[in-house]
């Protein structure tokens, strides 16, 4: 486990890693409801961050909510609301991508 709780407690980040290669596995309870809010779920240690920001486009569990997840090179996870007002569904999604 690489990050647990996050804002709400109910966020967690998982991985495995294979030589440079990173896949990251997002869980995200509950979620800001505002058009194009935004959250920081948490920080990835140094050897697992992408040498560039990755951003994953993903809906959420209801169908209808419209997020991306964002590995930044500095390290931080975020999610972001794509669009007008949201439920506070969450997601479970997979990020694979390079580290520097």
């Amino acid at each position: 486990m690489l990050i647990n709780g996050g804002p709400g407690g109910d966020k967690t980040v998982t991985g495995i890693r294979w030589g440079k290669l990173v896949q990251l596995n997002v869980s995200i309870g509950t979620k800001l409801t505002t058009a194009w809010g935004e959250e920081t779920i948490g920080t990835l240690p140094a050897s697992w961050r992408p040498k560039a920001d990755v951003s994953a486009p993903t809906a959420g569990r209801d169908g209808h909510n419209q997020m991306r997840i964002i590995v930044s090179s500095n390290g931080k996870i975020n999610y972001q609301n794509q669009g007008g007002t949201q439920s506070n569904e969450g997601v479970l999604t997979t990020v694979c991508y390079i580290a520097a």
